[in-house]
């Protein structure tokens, strides 16, 4: 096992075990995990070491943890979500990509996403938000320069150095926290992209309701208003021909909730 190299994945409960088995025995690195309230909190004979909570973390806290923890053991490390979506090969690239590299972050860009949102029962492609927020995560880093139609701010994987994982982990206990280590990476400019292929039915299992989606919106607003921008409107605004008619439509309807 390469002792340099540290792969932490996050879940609540429990991860995806096949998944989980199947990274820490083909992957040369050292494998954590990061549990939030399990059931059964005893070290799987896969894992290097585990980290319990017992009170919920949330999803930005275990990635906070993950940062730190994966930091404080290895040199290039690697968080991830535990959930399965990212295939052990397309993780194993990540760390190739940092290693091959000046660079202190690689964030992978999803080719095949899944993502979905209920809006009172009705499921809409998410896309078009991750779209938005991603504008609002170049403006927040207050760089001019457009992102690519496809790039992907919030991969739920990343890699990075030891030495500047401290200063890349999220303040937000939710859902921001990977738009937010993706803020702090393209502030730093010293970054990586790599693509990679995920598996979408493990993606959606996971459904953002509109509560969700509106209050991550107004905490991206807070925080783009803190850097002396006009907020999530004046972006889309600005990008609004990017978007289909229904997109638009729908952007709008969440946009102009949040400054109600």
């Amino acid at each position: 096992m390469d002792a340099d190299r540290v792969v932490a994945a996050m879940a609540y409960g429990e991860p995806n075990t096949d998944w989980a088995r199947q990274v820490a025995t083909t992957l040369d690195a050292s494998f954590v995990l990061v549990l939030d309230e399990p059931d059964r909190p005893s070290l799987p004979e896969y894992a290097d070491r585990m980290l319990v909570s017992r009170s919920r973390l949330g999803f930005g806290g275990a990635r906070r943890v993950s940062m730190l923890l994966a930091s404080e053991f290895g040199s290039d490390c690697l968080v991830v979500d535990g959930d399965g979506q990212h295939p052990p090969a397309a993780l194993e690239r990540i760390l190739e990509r940092l290693a091959a590299t000046d660079a202190d972050v690689v964030i992978p860009q999803r080719q095949n996403q899944s993502l979905w949102l209920d809006r009172d029962g009705e499921r809409l492609d998410r896309w078009p938000f991750e779209r938005l927020e991603t504008l609002c995560a170049f403006a927040a880093a207050d760089i001019d320069a457009e992102p690519d139609s496809e790039f992907d701010a919030q991969p739920g994987a990343f890699g990075f150095r030891s030495a500047v994982g401290p200063s890349l982990v999220p303040s937000d206990d939710g859902w921001l926290a990977d738009w937010e280590i993706t803020v702090r990476a393209l502030e730093r400019g010293s970054y990586e992209t790599i693509e990679i292929t995920t598996t979408p039915s493990v993606q959606e299992e996971t459904t953002f309701s509109w509560a969700d989606q509106r209050r991550k919106l107004l905490d991206i607003d807070d925080r783009l208003r803190e850097t002396g921008s006009n907020g999530v409107r004046a972006v889309f605004d600005r990008h609004r021909d990017e978007f289909s008619p229904d997109a638009r439509e729908t952007i709008t309807d969440a946009v102009m909730s949040i400054n109600e």
